[in-house]
């Protein structure tokens, strides 16, 4: 009897490699050879190995075969035996491959005649009640496409509950052209009996969750292909044999292989998925998404997801909270997901992570990922090893193209190359583990037209390559990092080639934190910032002690960038090893400044760069830099080089010119040596000490400030004969010190009288005596200056102290000046207590330009300095010194001192040139000698003043309150006239006498003319008009101390009267005549002004007895006689109504 082969025997011969991606349907032929040779070595002698079989589906129903499931059963499809011909469903062609799989590879085909309708020919699998399809074990072909062209359809709406389409459970099958839908769980299952299975599928040409048509969504309850712990599986392949895995409840494909934890062998493995449609329709541009994610990978090594041939990438949409690749669990090392579409389509489906991934050493090629909602790749490192990011294209809003995360200890190499970064919320997020070391290269990458470029924060050791990247209009920084290292690590960031344009937010941003015994290296080599919003480069470094970092920025090109070129700067705590490397960079037109270095350790290292048209300093040197400059050309700069606070700088050999200033210092830094420079054509000086234009020299240099403010020489001839040139000078500087002058020759003199220095000539020392003061005779042998070169020098102390330029002298030239001085006072005659302006005009009628002037005006005893003011120069009351740097020939200064007469007499006030450096043709500076020009003088008179006029005011005052205490004036009436005298005595205090007076006057006029009571008796009135003429009478004789007419015009006062008498007359005053009266009375009142008046007489009951007047009345005195023939003794009430204001007066009638 044959022996039957087992399962296990048919290993080796259904093992399918599915790395071979040249895969036919001729192959079938070598693999069915190969089996028949084996079933011939395997049997007994002289009996014929058995022949795989075929099974024919010829009708839609779900019946099962009786005499099938078994190895060994009849080998014929036939659900009813009874029935003449084989009836064969696919249920009952399932259980014959079953039952014959020791054959080798089987066949199922479809040939079912009359199908009914025009599209799939679908079996309703469970119809009959039997439920799921039974799992097809060995290897089987099924060709889920029928004799007429039509796909077969397994709807699995009536397979009950945990329902899978096809369960692969054994090796090496082949099923493709099926449609496979609306089963209650998996569309497709693949795996062993027991785990792993055998695996080597290929599951190619099937619609998994749609309608035949592939354009509607019919999904299955859970995943559209689950492979479990299985290897070697081909899921799709390029062009027609692409699968279509859309609109299942669960993920498109689900690999899944043992963790380490469980029991058993992991076997999902080598499984490649190329080519399909996973979560779209047919034509691939419209959404059908699956309810998970589109593929899943979960400890499942070495799968590849699509492939780097044209068309094997895999084409995924799904939504908002899905992901497009997730990759998970421990074993995940070797994966593989290259050049797939990830992302939106036109339908708008998104998902939330295009690729996520938990994973040892991956590789993500060449990749389309679109429009995702927030992560292009989400990638946390888990392992040691090669990661590879390669040639991907991230384009859309998606929040993040790249995150990138590590865990800790970890030796890692990350290869980020040529990738395309286009309209992201930030291209790049990553951060670096706190340990392990990780080593980059980052390479050809392109991040343009985001929010933001790359965002790095370094916390491992390691090499950070970076080069010939592109960036490119992002509105935020393209690149921003930080480096925050342990004590003890080493890192270098090196940068090379990369091009930096049109980011608003600026080119790069970093911030460096070093612990102890930290070392950080960082170079910029090669690069280009252009059009940047902000700076090209800034770093900033903060350093602890022993902490080491170099930077070095060499052949790059910083160019109209909106804040500075290169910005560096540390927080000064640990210069020593912080160390800046400038050399061969380009700097043009960036809006702040072309270079920028604070705090850092420079020397011989700013070098032959190019520095032109920036709007602010060319080179800026803060906080405690110590730097060298050399063989630079900085031009067209707002300032040259800019030197602040404590910094300091040996500057040589640099070009400087046409900048607005060639070299200035704002700080109080010391120690900046400057020599054999061409420093010319700038527009202000050439060197300035305290950035504030020229210093005048101090005698003996004792002031402080940058570079301790080192006084100039003075030239005063230059010659040149026999092939040599003969400068003479002076120079006053710290005594008995040597100092390095360097003598310099100019096409022109610089406009300020000063420098510049366009060609050095040569240096010559000197050394002052014990008062400060040099004399010098240089000869330079072998230099001649054509006749009209301007020469100027500089002074340089022991200390590296180089002081600013020295006035120019032309080559031939002594120069002279001849200072000429006035004084005058702003008048002759004042008053202990006036304020006295002093005019001082010093003019230069010479042919040179004078520096160094010194003129002593000291305020003589009489007088209290107050305030002083200058056109030029500085002047101090203490010293009585005015000190004037530089007066060119022609020019005129003005010094104003305001001060304070304190005492009266003659007082006479005494200015002269006391000092200048240039010789005078008429005058000798300090000389004392009254007859010389320089000197002039002014006398004043001061007399004291009259008894205080303030006192005659308050007396006045007093008066008039006395007689309210006394009843003979009301409280108002007082408070009025008390008002008018107030008013004249603060115009009197503020130096407006005439309207003083006037005010006076209208006081004398309501005083005699508009009291009309009879309670002020005329000496009370005589009174008050003596007292008020008495200061008028004063006022008169003192002198006019305003002589505008406008403010002493009366115009503003004209109707102070009329006022004043309105509300004086406000309470019209009331006089009856008789008082008390029997038979009339004469009531007399004031009206102020036009008015109606009303005049009632009420009883002491309040009754209305009379009414007197209601009419209009003119200003003035008005009379009424009243007569009471008849009227009842008593009290009566006289009511006054005038302007609104209503006054009452008693009266008493009594009867004879």
């Amino acid at each position: 009897m044959r022996q039957h082969l087992k399962e296990s025997d048919l290993s080796l011969t259904t093992s399918i490699d599915v790395t071979q991606q040249n895969h036919s349907y001729g192959s079938l032929i070598q693999r069915f050879s190969t089996i028949f040779l084996l079933f011939l070595l395997l049997s007994p002698v002289n009996i014929m190995a058995q022949s795989t079989k075929t099974f024919t589906v010829n009708m839609t129903g779900d019946e099962s075969d009786p005499n099938a499931d078994n190895i060994g059963d009849d080998g014929r499809c036939d659900v009813d035996p009874i029935t003449m011909g084989d009836q064969c469903t696919f249920r009952a062609a399932i259980q014959n491959q079953n039952g014959n799989r020791n054959l080798g590879q089987n066949r199922i085909t479809f040939d079912i005649p009359n199908a009914p309708g025009t599209g799939s020919i679908i079996i309703k699998v469970g119809s009959t009640g039997l439920g799921a399809l039974p799992p097809i074990l060995g290897s089987v072909f099924i060709d889920g496409i029928n004799s007429d062209g039509r796909r077969i359809e397994l709807d699995g709406s009536m397979a009950g509950g945990g329902a899978i389409g096809l369960r692969l459970l054994g090796g090496g099958c082949e099923i493709s052209f099926f449609v496979i839908n609306s089963f209650s769980s998996h569309g497709m299952f693949i795996s062993g009996t027991p785990p792993p299975g055998e695996g080597g599928h290929r599951i190619q040409n099937n619609y998994i969750g749609t309608d035949f048509t592939g354009t509607t969504a019919k999904g299955n309850g859970g995943d559209g292909i689950f492979i479990d712990n299985t290897p070697g599986c081909m899921i799709g392949g390029t062009g027609i044999l692409r699968n279509i895995i859309s609109g299942n409840e669960g993920r498109g494909i689900n690999i899944q292989g043992l963790d380490p934890s469980q029991f058993g062998t992991n076997g999902a493995q080598n499984n490649l998925a190329i080519g399909n449609l996973i979560g779209l329709d047919i034509s691939g541009e419209n959404a059908l998404p699956n309810k998970g994610d589109a593929v899943v990978l979960n400890n499942a090594p070495n799968n590849t997801i699509g492939g780097s041939d044209p068309n094997q990438g895999n084409k995924m949409a799904g939504t908002n909270n899905t992901n497009g690749v997730t990759v998970t669990g421990s074993l995940t090392e070797g994966i593989k997901i290259l050049g797939n579409f990830i992302g939106e389509n036109k339908t708008g489906a998104k998902f939330k992570v295009g690729i996520a991934a938990s994973a040892k050493p991956i590789t993500i090629e060449g990749n389309v990922i679109t429009e995702i909602v927030g992560v292009g790749i989400d990638l946390f490192v888990t392992g040691d090893g090669s990661y590879n990011i390669r040639r991907n294209t991230f384009e859309g809003n998606m929040s993040v193209g790249s995150k990138l995360r590590f865990g800790e200890g970890k030796n890692v190499q990350m290869m980020y190359q040529n990738n395309l970064h286009s309209g992201n919320g930030m291209a790049l997020d990553v951060e670096e583990s706190l340990s392990g070391k990780i080593d980059w290269i980052f390479a050809g990458d392109t991040l343009k037209l985001g929010q933001a470029g790359a965002n790095f924060i370094f916390h491992a050791a390691g090499n950070k390559d970076f080069s010939n990247g592109i960036y490119q209009g992002n509105a935020g920084v393209a690149f921003n990092y930080v480096a925050d290292l342990a004590p003890g690590l080493q890192m270098a960031l090196r940068v090379k080639g990369d091009a930096y344009s049109g980011n608003a937010g600026g080119a790069r941003t970093g911030k460096v934190v070093l612990k102890a015994g930290t070392e950080f290296s960082y170079a910029l080599l090669g690069s280009s910032a252009v059009n940047n919003g902000k700076d090209g480069d800034r770093l900033d470094v903060f350093a602890d002690v022993n902490a080491i970092a170099t930077l070095t920025s060499m052949e790059n090109r910083f160019a109209v960038n909106g804040g500075a070129g290169l910005r560096w700067i540390s927080d000064g705590k640990n210069l020593v090893t912080l160390r800046a490397f400038i050399e061969k960079d380009i700097f043009d037109k960036n809006v702040l400044t072309g270079l920028e270095v604070t705090s850092f350790l420079t020397e011989k290292s700013i070098l032959n760069n190019t520095v032109t048209d920036n709007g602010g300093p060319g080179i800026l040197l803060d906080g405690t830099t110590i730097a060298h400059l050399e063989g630079n050309t900085i031009s067209g700069n707002g300032i040259g080089i800019l030197v602040n606070d404590a910094a300091t700088a040996s500057m040589n050999n640099n070009t400087i010119t046409a900048n607005g200033k060639g070299i200035a210092f704002g700080g109080t830094g010391a120690g900046s040596d400057m020599t054999a420079n061409a420093i010319f054509k700038n527009n202000g000086i050439g060197i300035d000490l305290g950035n504030d234009g020229p210093t005048a020299n101090d005698v003996g240099d004792a002031d402080t400030g940058p570079n301790n403010l080192q006084n100039f020489p003075v030239l005063t001839a230059v010659n040149s004969s026999g092939g040599n040139t003969n400068i003479q000078g002076t120079l006053n500087s710290t005594p008995n010190a040597t100092f390095r002058l360097d003598f310099f020759s100019n096409d022109a003199c610089n406009p300020s009288g000063f420098g510049e220095g366009q060609a050095f000539l040569d240096s010559f020392k000197v050394t002052t005596d014990a008062n400060g003061n040099a004399t010098f005779n240089a000869l330079l042998t072998g230099i001649t200056l054509p006749a009209g070169a301007a020469v100027t020098s500089t002074a340089t102390d022991p200390a590296h102290n180089t002081s600013e330029f020295s006035a120019c002298l032309q080559m031939g030239n002594v120069e002279t000046a001849d200072l000429e001085l006035t004084k005058k006072a702003d008048k002759t005659q004042y008053v202990v207590g006036d304020q006295v302006t002093y005019t001082i005009q010093l003019t230069n009628k010479g042919t040179a330009n004078a520096p160094d002037i010194v003129v002593t005006d000291l305020l003589p005893a009489g007088i209290t300095f107050k305030q002083a003011t200058a056109s030029v120069g500085t002047y101090s009351s203490a010293t009585g010194k005015w000190q004037v740097a530089l007066l060119n020939n022609g020019q005129q200064a003005t010094l104003t001192i305001t001060g304070t007469a304190n005492a009266a007499g003659t007082i006479t006030n005494i200015a002269e040139v006391t000092a200048s450096k240039l010789p005078d043709p008429d005058s000798s500076p300090g000389n004392g000698v009254s007859t010389e020009d320089d000197q002039s003088s002014v006398s004043i008179q001061v007399s004291q003043p009259q008894a205080d006029i303030t006192q005659q005011y308050r007396a006045l005052m007093q008066q008039i309150t006395a007689l309210v205490n006394a009843g003979k004036l009301t409280p108002r009436e007082g408070r009025i006239l008390n008002g008018i005298v107030d008013i004249s005595l603060q115009l009197e205090n503020r130096g407006r006498i005439q309207p003083a007076i006037f005010v006076l006057r209208v006081f004398i006029v309501l005083v005699r003319n508009a009291t009309q009571r009879t309670r002020l008796t005329d000496i009370d009135r005589n009174a008050l008009i003596n007292a008020a003429q008495k200061i008028i009478n004063q006022l008169r004789a003192m002198p006019l101390r305003q002589s505008s007419a406008s403010q002493d015009s009366s115009e503003e006062w004209k109707d102070l009267e009329s006022r004043a008498r309105k509300e004086l007359m406000g309470e019209a005053f009331i006089r009856t005549y008789p008082n008390p009266f029997n038979s009339y009375a004469v009531i007399s009142f004031d009206v102020a002004t036009e008015s109606r008046v009303q005049l009632n007489v009420y009883s002491a009951n309040g009754e209305i007895v009379a009414r007197l007047v209601d009419q209009v009345m003119q200003p003035g005195v008005q009379t009424i006689t009243w007569q009471t023939p008849d009227l009842a003794a008593g009290v009566y009430l006289l009511q006054l109504k005038a302007n609104d204001v209503i006054t009452t007066y008693k009266v008493f009638h009594v009867k004879e």
